[in-house]
């Protein structure tokens, strides 16, 4: 139900080796059956489940998305793009960047074009999360843990085989446990952790690409707090966000008041 209070299903994915399932992601597809991304730790890889049915109870069919004998598919992040596609963003951890694989059909069966949206030599790509505005074309939030930056890279095309990079909270150590989504305007709006103060921050960006006019606020100030940001916009247009509190071992969730976040109705 939709409290998910009873009756619910509860399905293994994949239990094909040992150690699967990290980093897990979930979109729904064109067909309305869930798709998966993850991690398998076992081997090293990127892996997607595409369920056969709404509630995922029959086998699902499983593809290793990018392996071949890298260390691939940390902090992924899937979405369904404006070509009906899944595209997904994660971490590189031997190349230490940020990756993109845009599925070649709907289960990611067919071998996926794989691209590095950023990287250049900097520890880039932690703590990824992509989503897809009104005009088809991704966005990627992720943490530079070199430089202790959130960044933004914005795709060109639907394959993320072109982008730009733009630094979006470049204040102190920060980015950690990045989520984004699109505001009521169409423009990112992006829920992270404040490393430097143990604060949660959301930047509200100025622009499509988070390139210039971003609004940065202070969500939560308590101790530490701000890990594994959620971020949605409701139907009233107001962004929503749950985390971790790490200082009271809790779930937190704040809703904000205005679309800059600048104040917040509750938190909880």
């Amino acid at each position: 139900n939709a409290a998910c209070s009873s009756g619910n299903i509860s399905t293994t994915l994949d239990g094909a080796t040992a150690d699967v399932g990290r980093f897990t992601s979930i979109a729904i597809g064109t067909d309305q059956f869930p798709v998966v991304s993850y991690r398998d730790v076992t081997n090293l890889d990127l892996k997607v489940a595409k369920c056969a049915d709404p509630a995922c109870s029959n086998p699902a069919m499983v593809t290793t998305v990018d392996g071949a004998g890298t260390n691939v598919g940390e902090h992924t992040s899937i979405a369904i793009g404006s070509d009906g596609l899944p595209v997904i963003s994660y971490y590189d951890v031997g190349a230490t960047n940020l990756k993109v694989a845009k599925c070649a059909d709907i289960d990611c069966s067919v071998p996926a074009g794989i691209t590095t949206a950023d990287g250049g030599g900097a520890d880039l790509g932690r703590y990824s999360s992509i989503t897809v505005p009104g005009d088809g074309l991704p966005i990627i939030a992720h943490y530079s843990a070199s430089a202790g930056r959130l960044r933004a890279v914005k795709c060109t095309d639907l394959a993320c085989a072109g982008s730009s990079a733009a630094v979006v909270d470049a204040s102190a150590d920060v980015g950690a446990h990045a989520s984004i989504g699109i505001g009521a305007d169409g423009l990112p709006i992006i829920a992270y952790h404040d490393v430097t103060n143990g604060t949660l921050k959301i930047a509200r960006c100025g622009s499509a690409t988070c390139a210039s006019g971003n609004t940065l606020s202070v969500l939560d100030t308590n101790a530490v707090t701000g890990h594994f940001t959620s971020i949605t916009v409701g139907g009233d247009g107001l962004p929503f966000v749950t985390y971790r509190d790490v200082s009271g071992d809790g779930l937190m969730a704040a809703k904000c008041a205005n679309a800059f976040c600048l104040d917040y109705w509750s938190r909880r």
